[in-house]
């Protein structure tokens, strides 16, 4: 098992929230160890970056980054890492040598993408995410996989980020000021386009989409591009 702690992932009237304070990211760095109930993590992870001047800010003398240094001088980190969704922020961390692990999302099969993954000069490991025992299977298919499977030439051009304005249910861009779970509220409207019947889930949501003020804070910190106001007027359209 390998232990990851986010710098930066907080929390805000009982919400995920992003932050770039320092004293604020510490403390809950410190909480998390306290609930693991551990001294360290193998990797201090900086939390997503979708811009270059976000990049710059963690980056500068003082920010995020020293106090990741900082925390593996004590001990209390053996890694260091960024999980990032934009391509351009992911080159210059590798580039500047400021982490040993690098997080970034990608569209393609899991065979296509741990085959262009290991085959980068460098690359001594690539730990695929799954939720589930199907997923699992498609990884480890990597091992036993036909050259044309690996072929990922004709994906490089093409693969820059997801879809421009698909939810992938992150849920970065919260907090909400009325509490809707943004994310699950996407995520339901979709099963319910693909024929499944989720009116129950709507219903014991603690805040439904039709108390969506409008707002846009949560689109000014989506890193997809999401409308958001357009997709909580869908949800209450189709379930309210």
């Amino acid at each position: 098992m390998i232990l990851v702690g986010h710098l930066g992932a907080t929390e805000k009237d009982g919400q995920y929230c992003k932050s770039r304070n320092v004293k604020q990211s510490e403390r809950f760095f410190h909480d998390l160890l306290t609930r693991l109930g551990t001294d360290y993590v193998d990797v201090v992870m900086l939390h997503n970056f979708n811009v270059m001047n976000d990049y710059e800010q963690a980056t500068k003398p003082g920010g995020q980054a020293d106090l990741a240094r900082r925390l593996q001088q004590e001990g209390k980190a053996r890694a260091l890492g960024i999980s990032v969704h934009r391509v351009d922020v992911a080159a210059r961390a590798v580039e500047e040598g400021l982490v040993d692990v690098l997080m970034l999302p990608a569209e393609v099969s899991p065979v296509r993408c741990l085959s262009y993954t290991l085959a980068q000069v460098g690359v001594s490991l690539a730990l695929p995410g799954v939720k589930d025992r199907a997923e699992l299977r498609e990884a480890l298919h990597t091992l036993e996989a036909t050259a044309a499977e690996q072929d990922f030439g004709m994906l490089v051009a093409a693969f820059e980020r997801y879809v421009e304005g698909e939810c992938v249910y992150c849920n970065h861009c919260l907090p909400c000021p009325v509490h809707i779970d943004v994310g699950q509220v996407h995520r339901l409207v979709d099963l319910a386009q693909l024929g499944q019947d989720v009116q129950a889930a709507y219903d014991v949501l603690a805040e439904r989409a039709s108390a969506c003020t409008g707002c846009g804070a949560c689109m000014e910190r989506c890193p997809f591009g999401v409308d958001v106001i357009a997709g909580m007027e869908r949800a209450a359209a189709l379930f309210e």
